[in-house]
C-alpha cells in the first residue's frame, strides 16, 4: 500500500497530473472517428494505455524535451504512439495487447533519424507504412523513402517504391503533445473517456 501511495504522489509531482481536468465527455472506450473503411473504431484500451504511460515516464525521465502522438499505423485498432526528439531522432511504439515494443529497423535501431535537412515522417491511417524522405544535400530535389511495418516482425523495412495512396494521415513530428498532455490523455483513455488533445484542461 505505502508503496503505492509513494508512486501515486511522484507521478503528481512529475507531471502534475492532479491538475489537469478529466473533461466530461464519456465514451464506452476511446473512439478515433471513421477509418478508411467507415467504421468507427472502439475498444478497450485500459491495457494499452498503461504500457504507454510507463514508456512516456520513462522517456521523460531521461529527456523531458521528447514529445508524443498517438496514430493508426496498420489495420488493427490499437494506436501507435510517436517518441520524438524533434530535429534529431523519431521512435514509433507498438503494442500487441499484452506488451508495448519499440518498432525497429531491420538492424534492430529503434531510432528514426531526421538526417538530412528536410526530412519528414507521415503516416496515411492504417496504411501500414511512413511515407519519409529528404532534400538531396543542398539540393531541393526530394527523394521519397518508405517504411513498411512488418507487423510478425515488430520490424519496418526500407523501401525507395511506394505507391500513391490517400486519405486522413498524421505528420508524426508537428504538433507533438508534451509529456504531461500525453499521460493526461492516455489516462483518460484509459478510463474510457475522450482525450484533450494538445493544450486541453
Amino acid at each position: 500500500m505505502k508503496k503505492t501511495v509513494i508512486f501515486a504522489t511522484m507521478i503528481s509531482l512529475m507531471f502534475g497530473i492532479s491538475a489537469y481536468a478529466e473533461g466530461n465527455t464519456s465514451a464506452s472506450a476511446w473512439s478515433a472517428g471513421p477509418g478508411p473503411t467507415g467504421t468507427s473504431v472502439s475498444q478497450d484500451l485500459s491495457a494499452v494505455c498503461e504500457q504507454y504511460k510507463e514508456i512516456v515516464l520513462q522517456e521523460n525521465a531521461s529527456d523531458g524535451s521528447i514529445g508524443y502522438k498517438l496514430f493508426y499505423l496498420d489495420d488493427d485498432d490499437i494506436p501507435e504512439m510517436t517518441v520524438n526528439k524533434f530535429g534529431y531522432w523519431l521512435k514509433i511504439v507498438s503494442s500487441n495487447g499484452t506488451g508495448a515494443f519499440y518498432i525497429v529497423q531491420v538492424d534492430g535501431d529503434p531510432i528514426l533519424g531526421y538526417g538530412t535537412h528536410g526530412r519528414d515522417y507521415i503516416c496515411y491511417e492504417r496504411s501500414g507504412r511512413i511515407d519519409t524522405g529528404a532534400n538531396v544535400g543542398a539540393s531541393t530535389m526530394y527523394v521519397p523513402e518508405y517504411l513498411y511495418y512488418d507487423k510478425a516482425t515488430g520490424t519496418f523495412v526500407f523501401s525507395s517504391y511506394g505507391e500513391s495512396i490517400s486519405g486522413n494521415y498524421t505528420e508524426l513530428c508537428l504538433d507533438d503533445l508534451s509529456a504531461k498532455e500525453m499521460y493526461r490523455d492516455l489516462d483518460l483513455i484509459a478510463k474510457g473517456k475522450q482525450p484533450m488533445g494538445k493544450g486541453g484542461v
